[in-house]
């Protein structure tokens, strides 16, 4: 019986010396299994193990020196899905384990429960599962035949990868191809050979996309695609030069039954987001144009249809989303989003090109992304549509604050300008979300800095049992005791003689955003008056459940 190598991940020497102890003891039975174990005592390393070695199981404690916790567990299977873990730890604690477990953890063993026949029989029957697993979840989510993620696998993933680019600002486009006169090809010469055409057109498919795409089969002879475009716009220059690479990559002969046969196929193609925001737009535009495609296909090995981008002017969702069989208030918010939007995205083109143009001030450009995307963001909430910008994730106050003043101030008014950053822990929060919330409130205090004194800003922060109170003051906003309660609200205009370049100069918009922003995770923000002048401005957030107390360590 060959040995099962396992990856042992434990900083307490001791209890890994008792567990080789328990894994090398005799069995029981006079069929007995070989283990080799690989003992390593922190999180980093054994990421960098598993990359260049193979391992049977992960033996995993949850409090190591560079982790703490279920988030040991989260990393580890987020970058290697298919090897079965068990955690081993001291934490006697029901809702840990069922975290863990939730999370992916075959098993979940307290190290004083703990012997050697134990050890042996999980260990062996979480391989064992572990592979049971990976076979119902191919056959589930894979087409057997060829190979290609099926209809409900590829939707999940594209529908996460829109997500992503909502957040992102970035672009795809979404592909519908069919094979044509395929039910001809079975009648006349069998489904064999069928079978054969639809393994060669994915097999090309997969050889001509690239890793960040992704290909999967619909149904019967159609096949879906995504492209991933990154953050660069897409034209319809760029929609025909994946058009022909597809075309050239499927029209090429392929030898069947001792002859040289072509396939044809036709497809559509529709790009987000210009032609739909939302993946049942996207398919259902791609879906109509490979039908005009296949419409006039005639003798061709190929023919092609890209859905109308932008240079048609924009296109409302609206009247599509109000006559869809679907969910009405679902569709009509998606929809009303996408129209909403849609000026803010044209509007952020226009930007850029000017930019080339006319070399404008990189800190400016910066500044009116920021808003356009803050406009944005605040369009999703009011719609229901809001989603958390960022997955929740370590972040450093301190780098995010260096990083905003170094990206949108510039280094003239860095210079005139006391700052000062005191004892800021990391916090485990939505980082995206606190770093626009954080923009708004700096740029906000350097707008309106005062002639008349230099410019002090002051970073500071409270932890409080259940939540953390981030402060950040400065002495160049002089904004009335009476007018605090107003800043908040959007387009508020207020008029008083600290305001460093305009007598009356508008307050709220970006304020009010962050209002909305905050409170979709249960946070708050409010202002009162600093000592004699200038603003104090604290932000409330949540400290959430799934944070490890040894999160907060403080950044000195």
């Amino acid at each position: 019986m060959s040995e099962l190598k396992i990856l042992h991940i434990e900083d307490n020497f001791a209890d890994a010396f008792l567990l080789k102890s328990f894994l090398d003891a005799p069995a029981e039975t006079s069929q007995t299994q070989a283990f080799e174990i690989c003992h390593i005592t922190e999180l980093g390393e054994a990421v960098k193990r598993l990359e260049e070695n193979f391992y049977h199981v992960v033996l995993l404690d949850l409090n190591l020196p560079d982790g703490q916790g279920v988030e040991n567990l989260k990393r580890l299977k987020a970058s290697f899905p298919d090897i079965p873990i068990i955690v081993i730890t001291g934490i006697n604690d029901n809702k840990v384990a069922m975290d863990a477990l939730r999370y992916g953890a075959q098993e979940y063993i307290v190290k004083e429960h703990n012997s050697a026949p134990i050890m042996k029989q999980i260990i062996q029957s979480s391989i064992y599962r572990k592979r049971l697993e990976s076979d119902l979840y191919q056959r589930a989510f894979y087409d057997a035949l060829t190979g290609l993620p099926k209809r409900s696998l590829f939707e999940q993933t594209v529908k996460k990868r829109l997500a992503s680019a909502r957040r992102q600002e970035a672009h795809g486009a979404l592909c519908f191809l069919d094979v044509n006169d395929f039910k001809v090809v079975n009648d006349t010469y069998g489904h064999d050979m069928g079978n054969e055409i639809l393994k060669e057109v994915a097999s090309r498919l997969q050889k001509n996309i690239r890793d960040s795409d992704i290909a999967g089969r619909y149904a019967g002879d159609e096949f879906i695609l995504f492209l991933d475009n990154g953050d660069h716009p897409i034209d319809r220059h760029w929609c025909t030069t994946m058009a022909h690479k597809i075309v050239s990559a499927l029209s090429a002969p392929i030898t069947l039954d001792g002859q040289a046969r072509t396939i044809k196929v036709s497809f559509g193609l529709a790009t987000f987001p210009e032609s739909a925001y939302c993946y049942d737009s996207l398919f259902k535009r791609a879906d109509v144009a490979m039908y005009k495609a296949k419409a006039r296909k005639g003798t061709q090995a190929a023919a092609f249809e890209i859905d109308s981008g932008p240079e048609l002017g924009f296109r409302s969702e609206i009247p599509k989303a109000v006559n869809a069989n679907r969910p009405a208030q679902i569709n009509l918010t998606a929809a009303v989003l996408h129209d909403l939007k849609a000026p803010l995205r044209a509007l952020k083109l226009n930007i850029d090109a000017l930019q080339e143009r006319n070399n404008l001030p990189a800190s400016d450009l910066k500044k009116i992304g920021h808003h356009i995307e803050m406009m944005s963001e605040v369009l999703s909430v009011q719609l229901g549509q809001f989603k958390n910008n960022a997955d929740l994730k370590y972040t450093s106050i301190r780098s995010v604050i260096k990083l905003i003043l170094d990206d949108f101030v510039p280094d003239m008014q860095r210079e005139e300008a006391e700052i000062v950053i005191r004892k800021i822990p990391t916090l485990f929060c939505h980082e995206h979300l606190l770093k626009r919330v954080f923009l708004n409130v700096i740029l906000n205090a350097f707008h309106y800095r005062s002639k008349e004194r230099p410019m002090r800003l002051v970073f500071s922060c409270h932890e409080w049992e259940d939540s953390v109170t981030l402060t950040i003051s400065d002495n160049g906003n002089g904004v009335p005791i009476t007018h605090l309660q107003e800043i908040f609200k959007p387009s508020v205009r207020l008029r008083n003689r600290h305001m460093a370049r305009k007598n009356s100069a508008g307050h709220g918009l970006g304020l009010s955003g962050c209002v909305v922003l905050l409170e979709t995770i249960g946070g708050r923000i409010k202002a009162r008056q600093n000592t004699p002048h200038g603003l104090i401005i604290e932000i409330t957030l949540p400290i959430t459940n799934e944070m490890p107390q040894k999160a907060n360590a403080t950044l000195h």
